[in-house]
């Protein structure tokens, strides 16, 4: 007669799926900090050792890092699931949250205070004889 018993194992996650996803949240914001600091130094470096201002190296080195991940899912959605509209739809969806984390940004530290002209002085003072 056949074994009627079956010994079957399951592999139970470790953790939760909600704890997975937490740790690898804090895992990436831990690296992107860390990776942030290290940008601005060697940014620094590179634009003592260039001469070109911090601002210039500050915007290249940020403009091509913030623009990695959507040229990443651009190209992997065209190539790999062949689907072009997800590369536009990330594109024109990445361009309008820039735009508005910078105005949202700027309302909140008051960046157009410092853009101003000042003004004129248009007191009224007396003025005197011997003048």
């Amino acid at each position: 007669m056949a074994a009627l018993w079956r010994l079957e194992i399951r592999e139970e996650p470790v953790f939760s799926p909600a704890i997975t996803a937490w740790l690898q949240f804090v895992v990436c914001a831990v690296l992107i900090g860390y990776t942030g600091t290290k940008l601005s130094r060697y940014g620094d470096i590179i634009a003592e050792k260039t001469g070109l201002g911090g601002a210039w190296i500050g915007l290249a080195l940020m403009a091509t890092v913030t623009s990695l991940p959507e040229l990443v899912t651009g190209i992997s959605s065209v190539t790999l699931a062949d689907a072009p509209d997800i590369a536009v739809g990330n594109v024109l969806g990445a361009c309008v949250m820039n735009l508005a984390m910078i105005v949202i940004l700027a309302c909140c530290t008051g960046a157009n205070r410092s853009t101003r002209v000042p003004a004129r002085d248009t007191s009224c003072r007396p003025v005197s004889a011997s003048s």
